[in-house]
């Protein structure tokens, strides 16, 4: 649960995130993924519109007997959650009017609208590449958009007020 709810959300083996014996361990496995013959899992979350004025999640598990998820399911399960969150987008409900973006998600979305990586903009900036990223899924979220490349276009066009930056 913690690499769809705090992590990327991409698509991920359980396998890759916990030993056999450790999935054994949980409660979980003999009340739930036991009875199911739920042996492998594959999780992944994306965005899903909006509930209660903040962006929403929905975390998807999919489990099977056997062999683990091959390198093809998992990128397969990729193409999926892109196709899904779209999707979710449009059924979800509007949006809240965007908060104006700070100085410093102002300054983040700048160079990546001129092109620069996430760690590119960290050395520009002296901060993380993680503080990078922070930035931007705030300012995602309050410019309305889900890519960078969704970010980068929406800050070029910032004339409309809800793009201006906090002073």
């Amino acid at each position: 649960m913690r690499h769809t709810t705090l992590g990327p959300g991409t698509p991920m083996r359980r396998s890759t995130l916990q030993t056999p014996g450790e999935f054994h361990a949980l409660a979980a496995y003999t009340d739930v993924y036991r009875p199911f013959g739920a042996e492998q899992q594959l999780a992944m979350s994306f965005p899903a519109g909006w509930a209660d004025g903040a962006p929403r999640k929905v975390c998807l598990a999919i489990s099977r007997r056997g062999g683990d998820f091959s390198d093809e399911d998992v990128l397969a399960a990729a193409l999926l959650r892109t196709r899904l969150s779209h999707a979710l987008d449009r059924l979800a409900p509007a949006a809240p009017v965007p908060a104006a973006v700070t100085r410093r998600e102002s300054a983040v979305l700048a160079l990546l609208a001129r092109g620069l990586t996430n760690q590119q903009i960290a050395r520009r900036l002296a901060i993380s590449p993680r503080t990078v990223d922070k930035h931007l899924e705030h300012a995602y979220a309050k410019l309305r958009v889900g890519s960078r490349v969704a970010a980068a276009n929406a800050w070029l066009t910032r004339g409309t007020p809800e793009v201006r930056a906090r002073r």
